[in-house]
């Protein structure tokens, strides 16, 4: 049964970090958001337009990983509730 629940929360977190990173990769950039990553970029040592999405893709996809768990961990927190909540009426 752990293994099950294991496979979901993975499976779960993979699906939500894909679709967010996905979301923020179609963030249209204004003139001072592109400054602001250059600048970002910059103190990082990142020159050059590839480097630059490269640095952008990883940011974005470390946030969406983080963004995922935390959605998954607080669903399974509050299922687990539900479940105690059923288990105790009986």
């Amino acid at each position: 049964m752990r293994l099950v629940r294991f496979l979901i929360n993975s499976a779960l977190t993979l699906a939500i970090t894909c679709f967010l990173a996905w979301g923020f990769g179609h963030v249209p950039f204004s003139d001072h958001a592109t400054n602001a990553l250059i600048r970002m970029g910059a103190w990082f040592g990142i020159y050059g337009d590839e480097a630059l999405e490269d640095f952008y893709f990883y940011v974005t996809l470390s946030l969406s990983f983080v963004a995922a768990v935390v959605a998954v961990l607080q669903g399974k927190r509050l299922l687990g509730k539900r479940n105690w909540r059923r288990s105790d009426v009986k």
